[in-house]
């Protein structure tokens, strides 16, 4: 009966340590807030390069701004837990703000699509980090979109 005790204690013990492992491996596979980010950032940018068109920025350039803001002040997965990632996505809100003002200011064309381009590139530059982070030594992933 001790041994019988014993070995469920010690099947407890072993599933238990398996939801753990299981629970860090998909904080490793997900990371909310960029996927959210990347569904608002996706729906203006694509319109600006596939044809030029700024008007889904100038309509929701708002709604990117506080995206932003979403991701930059939620906490960090441990993988991507460095200076070097609080500082991209300080730099993602900041020129996402600025954004957001050059459209309410109503700046030129030119202007809103170079600093929309800038942000699609600081983006870009953290989910790198995120999915360089998540890689073993000689493994490639590539993103597009």
């Amino acid at each position: 009966m001790k041994h019988l005790m014993f070995v469920a204690l010690l099947l407890v013990f072993a599933c238990s340590e398996k939801s753990k492992e299981t629970a860090e491996t998909e904080d490793d596979v997900e990371w909310k807030e960029m996927d959210e980010f990347h569904a608002v950032i996706a729906d203006v940018y694509h319109p600006l390069k596939d044809s030029s068109n700024l008007e889904p920025i100038k309509k929701e350039a708002g709604n990117v701004a506080a995206a932003a803001t979403k991701w930059a002040q939620a906490p960090l997965p441990e993988k991507v837990k460095n200076d070097e990632t609080k500082e991209l996505l300080a730099k993602l809100e900041d020129g996402s703000h600025d954004l957001a003002e050059a459209v309410r200011q109503g700046d030129t064309d030119a202007i809103i699509s170079a600093k929309l381009t800038i942000l699609h590139d600081t983006f870009h530059a953290i989910m790198e980090k995120w999915y360089d982070a998540g890689k073993e030594e000689g493994a490639e992933e590539h993103h597009d979109h």
